[in-house]
């Protein structure tokens, strides 16, 4: 009976140090556990430490606030070519999609002056994409030169897609479109006063020779070799809901000097031929 009591009392003590065992080893589990996860938390921590690191050497790097005269020729060239574009996101010296639409709201509003919309309501759409050239790799310029944003900004009156260096953030190109009745327009001088600001404000230097008629402007930039080519593409009046409305059409761009006055020879040459 006694020998029945003792097993009892030890069977008793057996299930209370289980007991109390389950929840220690629980607790030193859980302990473990949190140790580990300190120290993965510690390794990622050093990690990040040594990236924020690195992005702040990185950072140090000289960002230059403009092309060189020499790259202008190989950026224009190359955004012209045929080879076929691809999308991606920035990288190195190259500005972010934020930077880039401020830079190119900052832009459009500038010009949008020349149109007569010197303040307007906000914009009604915004977009940017980064594009490179298939053959940029190959076009002789420095890393991430070979790159541009095209900054899409629309308005009630305008809209615009803006192309501008990846890296720069200056305008390589414009292509506008401005909605106004003709009674509005500033056609006085318009167009040159956009050439010139275009050039004076991107930092080409001073214009020379330039020319302006209906269908736009010409001026030539002896720094760059390059000339300043502003093209009225489109004037019309169409019909919306029966109201009449003005559209007007406008792409400024640069071109190599020699192929636009070749091209201008070629034309009156064709032109004179014709006469004769």
């Amino acid at each position: 009976m006694r020998s029945m009591k003792q097993r009892e009392w030890k069977s008793i003590v057996v299930i209370l140090i289980v007991c109390l065992l389950v929840p220690v080893q629980l607790l030193l589990m859980r302990l473990i556990l949190q140790r580990h996860a300190d120290l993965l938390l510690s390794e990622s921590g050093v990690i990040a430490a040594a990236e924020d690191a690195s992005s702040a050497q990185s950072g140090t790097e000289t960002v230059p606030d403009a092309l060189r005269p020499e790259e202008w020729k190989q950026v224009i060239a190359n955004m012209d070519s045929a080879s076929p574009e691809i999308l991606h996101d920035p990288t190195g010296l190259q500005i972010s999609m934020k930077e880039a639409i401020a830079a190119g709201e900052g832009w459009f509003e500038k010009f949008a002056e020349a149109f007569g919309h010197s303040s307007f309501d906000g914009y009604t759409e915004v977009r940017a994409m980064l594009c490179r050239k298939e053959s940029a790799d190959g076009a002789g310029l420095p890393e991430g030169y070979g790159s541009y944003w095209i900054v899409s900004c629309q308005t009630e009156g305008m809209e615009a897609d803006l192309y501008l260096h990846a890296v720069t953030s200056q305008i390589l190109k414009i292509e506008m479109v401005a909605y106004q009745p003709p009674e509005t327009l500033q056609q006085a001088s318009k167009y040159g006063r956009m050439l010139q600001g275009f050039a004076e404000q991107i930092g080409w230097g001073s214009c020379q020779a330039m020319e302006e008629t209906a269908a736009g402007a010409t001026a030539y930039l002896p720094e760059l070799d390059l000339a300043a080519v502003l093209t009225v593409v489109d004037q019309s009046i169409y019909y919306d809901h029966s109201d009449a409305q003005y559209r007007e059409i406008v792409h400024l761009s640069l071109q190599e000097r020699r192929k636009l006055e070749e091209a201008t020879y070629s034309i009156s040459g064709s032109g004179t031929n014709a006469g004769n």
